[in-house]
């Protein structure tokens, strides 16, 4: 099992989260914010949490909490501020969420694949 201080979380990502339905068949989500993580490009097939088969293009580490249909773009916050994350280039909807307790119970890993 991976320890979260080994990952080297030193990547920046931006996070679009608070999915709520808007009513009118699509999505509003909160402000961005500029978070630390992981990011690998990786293309595989995963099961979402429907159990249907998807390609992720990416695996992304990260020490926070994040909810499946959550956006994130590799990058930073002056690159995206103030836009839609269903319009930006780049920036993929959470598809499945793992979640990983450290042995010691001090942390936690999400392996959010996009």
């Amino acid at each position: 099992m991976l320890r979260v201080q080994e990952l080297r979380l030193y990547q920046k990502a931006v996070l679009w989260d608070g999915v709520t339905n808007n009513g009118y068949g699509g999505y509003t989500y909160n402000s961005p914010t500029e978070i630390n993580c992981r990011w690998e490009d990786k293309v595989e097939e995963v099961k979402d949490n429907k159990g249907e088969l998807k390609i992720s293009v990416a695996r992304v580490y990260l020490t926070q909490s994040i909810s499946i249909n959550a956006y994130l773009y590799k990058g930073e916050l002056i690159d995206v501020s103030g836009q839609n994350p269903e319009t930006v280039l780049r920036a993929y909807r959470a598809l499945k969420i793992d979640t990983q307790d450290s042995l010691d119970g001090n942390s936690t890993l999400q392996v959010v694949y996009l």
